[in-house]
């Protein structure tokens, strides 16, 4: 079935879905879109960035460019590559615009290529097309030697999106976005392509074919096409390129022989020292003038060292020798230094390479460090060669003397040999027999990294001498590099705001740390990258200074600190070490970042104070070192929970209270109560107390936040009570018993006057309780009375209590309950004492008295309520 056939079945709809699941299939693709001119997006774009720049061909030489090239091979009969202006501009171009005509002369066409200096993430272009010109093609050449092409084909061919029979891909997408339905269509589209992530776009290429119409195979035609483009847009990266400063020359070995390839490597450094690795590619020849022919070479974008270029060297009949200067020509890029040389020996030396028939070659790969084991199966052995004809085995004894830098006291082993640096041990090899020489391998490993060199003579035996192999001498050096990477610190929970120890370790390959990391001479140091968890935080860690080697503590650190709480992720990476080994990243270390301690306020309870002993409201806020609120305090980065304590009374507010601030959400449910004194000592009115606060790990992070003194203020706390005063009166009226809200100012009680939380909705009547009633005619009749309102105002006010009638004559004790109230209000207790002397907070009382006198006035008989 055919596009043009299942646009006429589906529609548009299911059409659209079809062709982004085309550009959706691979992950080259996975970032590629068409917009048209309708659409929002096609003008302007909506892609930004500081350094994004775009041509607009006023000049076929791009002069009004920056960070780019351009090259172009044109066809035969009516190729070129114009920058035209046209008073009819296609929709969407401006002024002068870039045109590719292929011409009909050739089959391959016009091109047009584009080159970014130092590649680009971003590549966009308005593009002008007809749904006719099916030989359009772009290829994207990309920083891992890849690419990308996109063409409008008439059949299912390799590098075409799809395959169509009558319809192209852009008339396909015409149909959808412009709505055409099957005529050609002129129209602007605007062509975005975004490379992988961590690739880049090197060049763009832009290419016009003919198009070629056969009758019978044997009689066809030509007719030219054109491509059309306008504001190409890239990410200028050229600010960022580092220029190529030299080449290093390298071999393991100091010498070679004619009975074993010799190994040779070429090293690109961005610098004088070679700390800074040239990644952008180079090519090149290495020449061993003096007839020793030549071998070409090829570092790829993105690496910095060659492959290994194996040189088998030959000598005439009667030559036993010959010295050979080792040096580069045709290098491209031009480096603007001289070559320097290191064979078996650190860069900086001489660039003669000797070669003999009669030699003693070792050779000592760069290799991962080892496993601890002294037999680590991934480690290269070393290599010994004695280019000498004998069908015998040959037991070599050698003086072997490494030289090695360790921090730690590391040293290699061969065979079991441990070496110290230095000092030469002897080691007895036994030979097998190769072509023209003797051959073994011996074992080695170090668990360490760095550079390693071994000097190593033939020691003089009966055989040996006979040989000629007795003093014979040859030097190798090997780069041993770390098995991985991994970011360490002194623990794994931090206080917001606190210095923050990162390391950064260079493990073996069985995982142990490498001791060496960090001090070796000439090392580019690895960089960290941080990410934070939540994303987007307000306030971002402090900038991690470059990492330093501390000699006392044998470490490669840096230290950084958060205002702020979350997750930190630590990622080292390595682009180089020592050539030896490249693009060296740790896994992520995770380091969680909690309050340093909690920030504590209170709610008064009444108004303009708060009771002794009364509940009040409290929060707590997630602070850091320097007592700011942590905004991130919250969610799933909420991890304690707290708990305020004071003289015997504690609140745990848990960290669930944390939903969606830093601060705790104020309610009755996480009410603190500062206790009331002793009974029978009076406390003056205080405006704070102090309380100890403490995070609980109840998220099983790993750490308590420790317990802070910290201090609620503006509580204006006060000690109170509620009096109830005797009252006298007629059996026959309403006795009115006298309330009073009081507050201890430190030398009297005074009304509470300014209460605002004790009403009288919180004193039912039925909190007010009788008893001990006491009827004056003797015998056991009861004296029947009851509160029937209270009124209670500015702390004052008065219960009515329902008059018994006339000649029931008595008493009643009249207490309020109020801890058995609906809402229990204890601290407004008073307090009593009892017969032998104890004193208590108890529930206030009076006693009403019908049909006596008022003790304060004997001239009082009874008073009546008149209204």
């Amino acid at each position: 079935m055919t596009f043009k056939h299942l646009l006429s079945r589906t529609g548009a709809t299911a059409w659209h879905a079809l062709i982004l699941s085309l550009m959706l299939v691979a992950p080259a693709w996975a970032q590629l879109s068409f917009i048209g001119s309708s659409q929002a997006g096609f003008k302007p774009q909506t892609f930004t960035d500081a350094n994004l720049k775009t041509i607009n061909f006023s000049s076929t030489t791009l002069s009004n460019a920056s960070g780019v090239g351009s090259s172009t091979s044109l066809g035969s009969s009516g190729g070129a590559f114009t920058a035209t202006a046209n008073t009819s501009l296609p929709t969407g171009f401006a002024d002068n615009y870039a045109q590719v005509t292929s011409g009909t002369g050739s089959a391959n066409g016009s091109k047009l290529v584009v080159s970014f200096t130092g590649g680009t993430r971003y590549v966009s272009f308005l593009w002008n097309l007809q749904t006719g010109d099916s030989d359009n093609t772009v290829k994207f050449n990309l920083s891992n030697g890849s690419s990308v092409t996109i063409s409008n084909c008439s059949s299912n061919t390799s590098g075409c999106v799809g395959g169509y029979d009558n319809m192209g891909l852009f008339e396909s997408i015409f149909s959808l976005i412009f709505g055409s339905s099957g005529s050609d269509v002129n129209q602007t589209a605007r062509m975005i392509y975004v490379p992988p992530s961590g690739v880049s776009v090197n060049s763009v290429e832009f290419q016009a074919t003919r198009f070629t119409s056969c009758a019978l195979i044997l009689f066809c035609s030509y007719s030219s096409r054109t491509f059309k483009l306008d504001e190409l847009s890239y990410v200028d990266n050229s600010a960022s390129v580092v220029a190529l400063h030299h080449l290093e020359l390298l071999s393991d070995t100091s010498s070679g022989g004619t009975c074993a390839a010799s190994n040779f490597r070429v090293r690109a450094c961005a610098n004088a020292a070679c700390t800074a690795p040239y990644t952008a590619g180079v090519t090149g020849t290495l020449n061993f003038n003096s007839g020793g022919g030549s071998n070409s070479f090829s570092i790829p974008s993105g690496q910095s060292v060659s492959g290994t270029i194996a040189k088998t060297f030959s000598l005439g009949l009667f030559s036993t020798t010959a010295t050979y200067t080792v040096s580069t020509s045709s290098v491209t890029p031009a480096p603007s230094s001289a070559a320097t040389c290191g064979f078996g020996t650190a860069p900086g030396g001489s660039c003669n390479f000797k070669v003999d028939k009669v030699t003693l070659l070792v050779s000592l790969p760069n290799q991962p460090a080892g496993d601890g084991s002294g037999t680590h199966t991934g480690a290269q052995p070393l290599k010994v060669n004695a280019c000498v004809s004998t069908l015998l085995s040959v037991t070599l004894p050698l003086s072997v003397t490494a030289t090695y830098s360790s921090a730690n006291g590391t040293r290699p082993v061969i065979n079991g040999t441990a070496l110290t640096s230095g000092v030469a041990s002897t080691l007895n090899l036994v030979t097998s027999t190769i072509s023209g020489g003797k051959s073994v391998n011996a074992s080695f490993n170090y668990n360490d990294v760095g550079p390693v060199q071994l000097d190593i003579a033939v020691l003089g035996t009966s055989l040996t001498n006979t040989l000629g192999l007795a003093n014979l001498t040859a030097r190798t050096r090997a780069i041993v590099y770390p098995g991985g990477l991994q970011v360490a610190s002194s623990q794994n929970v931090f206080k917001a705001g606190e210095t923050i120890p990162v390391k950064v370790q260079a493990l073996t390959q069985s995982g142990q740390v490498a001791g060496s990391f960090g001090s070796e001479s000439g090392l580019s140091l690895p960089t960290l990258a941080t990410a934070i968890l939540p994303a987007g935080s307000s306030v971002q860690p402090d900038a991690l200074p470059a990492l330093t080697w501390n000699s006392s503590t044998r470490e490669l650190a840096s230290s950084t600190s958060w205002d702020d709480v979350g997750t930190l992720d630590f990622t080292a990476s390595l682009a180089d070490y020592l050539g030896a080994a490249s693009n060296l990243v740790s896994q992520a270390k995770r380091l969680r970042v909690i309050p340093a301690q909690f920030g504590v306020s209170g709610v008064k309870a009444c108004g303009a104070f708060t009771y002794l002993g009364q509940p009040f409201p409290v929060q707590v806020t997630a602070q850091n070192t320097n007592g700011d609120t942590t905004a991130n305090y919250t969610g799933a980065y909420a991890t304690h929970d707290v708990q305020v304590s004071y003289n015997g009374s504690a609140l745990t507010i848990p960290r669930s209270d944390f939903s969606s601030s830093a601060t705790s959400t104020a309610s009755s449910a996480r009410a603190f109560t500062v206790p009331l004194p002793a009974a029978g000592t009076l406390q003056s009115p205080f405006d704070s107390v102090s309380v100890a606060v403490q995070g609980l790990d109840t998220a099983g992070v790993g750490a308590v936040i420790a317990s802070t003194t910290q201090t609620l203020s503006g509580l204006n706390l006060r000690q109170g009570r509620i009096r109830l005063s005797n009252a006298y009166g007629s059996e026959k009226s309403t006795l009115s018993m006298p309330v009073q809200l009081q507050y201890w100012t430190g030398k009297s009680w005074a009304p509470a006057a300014d209460d605002t939380c004790t009403t009288t909705s919180l004193l039912p009547m039925n909190g007010f309780l009788t008893s001990n009633n006491r009827s004056h005619k003797g015998g056991v009749q009861v004296l029947t009375t009851g509160g029937n309102a209270l009124t209670l105002a500015s702390g004052n006010g008065a219960l009515k209590l329902t008059a018994p009638g006339a000649k029931n004559t008595g008493t009643v004790d009249v207490t309020l309950s109020l801890g058995t109230l609906a809402t229990p209000m204890t601290w407004l207790r008073t307090v009593c004492t009892a017969a032998n002397g104890t004193k208590s907070y108890c529930d206030p009382k009076a006693t009403a008295s019908f049909g006596v006198y008022s003790p304060e006035s004997t001239k009082t008989m009874s008073i009546q309520d008149v209204d």
